[in-house]
């Protein structure tokens, strides 16, 4: 059986070829969702709600609703964003095992000009470790692992900030209905509205 020899222009076009054919498939996955009738959340078109224990302590209850539904749209869009991030990541990560697999399966039927034998195991590692399409698909995976990090704390904050003003918001009905104010929470009062 003789082996098929592969020169480094031809693993270099069989790693582009590879590109190509992942290139599409966030963009149909995209499609396919908006015609299941999803779309990608657009950004609010007001900046994000920040706490003050100030305002907190002092709004009357329209005031915390509309506080609270500030936050559940950033809520919103910030999950979104979290899970685009990480269907981003899903398709990077998958290409660069599809792309380590058919590089070492390269390198193991192409010699090693040095030595004239097939490469070894660590050799095929190594070579493609160093191939320039996984070089840049690792340094996209780490910037979408990076973004999904800051993603998933900018979720937590705002769920966490987004169940607070709700819970106000049921305190506040509570105080409304029976006519009085909860004078056992902390802070309520404390500050002088303006």
């Amino acid at each position: 059986m003789s082996e098929q020899e592969y020169t480094e222009e031809e693993i270099s076009n069989r790693s582009e070829e590879l590109n190509k054919y992942w290139e599409g498939t966030h963009d149909e996955a995209e499609v396919e969702l908006y015609y299941a009738g999803f779309t990608r959340l657009p950004k609010p078109e007001f900046s994000m709600p920040m706490l003050d224990p100030k305002a907190l302590t002092n709004m009357n209850l329209s005031q915390y609703a509309e506080t609270h539904i500030r936050f559940q749209a950033w809520l919103n869009y910030a999950e979104n964003t979290l899970a685009y991030t990480q269907s981003m990541l899903i398709g990077v990560k998958r290409q660069i095992n599809q792309l380590v697999a058919q590089l070492k399966t390269l390198y193991a039927s192409t010699r090693n000009p040095a030595t004239g034998k097939p490469y070894s195991l660590d050799d095929r590692k190594l070579m493609a470790e160093n191939n320039l399409r996984y070089v840049e698909l690792l340094r996209n995976q780490t910037k979408l692992e990076c973004m999904k990090t800051l993603a998933e704390s900018q979720v937590t904050g705002l769920s966490k900030s987004t169940a607070l003003i709700s819970r106000h918001v049921e305190i506040r009905k509570l105080e409304v209905e029976s006519g009085r104010m909860a004078h056992n929470m902390p802070g309520r009062g404390m500050y002088p509205q303006q």
